[in-house]
């Protein structure tokens, strides 16, 4: 983690707003991440892989838990074949939150030179400056969230 503290996260530039609110409509906006909140946690999954998908109950559930700190912001981002995938996924699991659909597969990444295969790099706390503060699944289990709202209350 020391090689990664406070390094910038870059994110893709083009990128396809989907939620539950837009998939009624058949234009999804092409649009950017917007400018980050005191703490974001980013967390990134491949739409096409069963269990990456079954994780966002658990961050639904999490969320839901946590949602009382205000400086906390979430994107997620999705990268799979097609949008199609990140559509089913938004369906499957009634996903409230919007997602970021990457048009290059695995493009967040590859331009940020996170481990690909390594899921511990997926989520991370990002400070108002797009640097990391923390990785790991803050949705995991009891202890993670602890340690994510520790950090946050300590304002690292």
């Amino acid at each position: 983690m020391k090689s990664w503290y406070k390094n910038k996260i870059i994110f893709p530039k083009n990128v396809e707003l989907l939620s539950l609110k837009n998939l009624s409509s058949k234009s999804n906006s092409e649009t950017k991440i917007p400018n980050l909140k005191k703490y974001t946690i980013v967390h990134f999954f491949t739409a096409d892989c069963d269990k990456c998908v079954n994780e966002l109950k658990l961050i639904i559930s999490s969320i839901e838990k946590h949602s009382e700190n205000n400086n906390i912001d979430y994107i997620f981002i999705a990268s799979a074949p097609t949008n199609k995938y990140v559509i089913d996924a938004i369906k499957e699991t009634k996903f409230p939150y919007p997602i970021y659909y990457e048009k290059e597969y695995y493009s967040f990444k590859k331009m940020n030179n996170l481990p690909i295969n390594d899921e511990v790099y997926n989520t991370m706390i990002l400070n108002q400056n797009q640097e990391v503060v923390l990785f790991g699944g803050f949705y995991a289990n009891e202890k993670a969230q602890k340690l994510f709202n520790d950090v946050i209350s300590c304002g690292l």
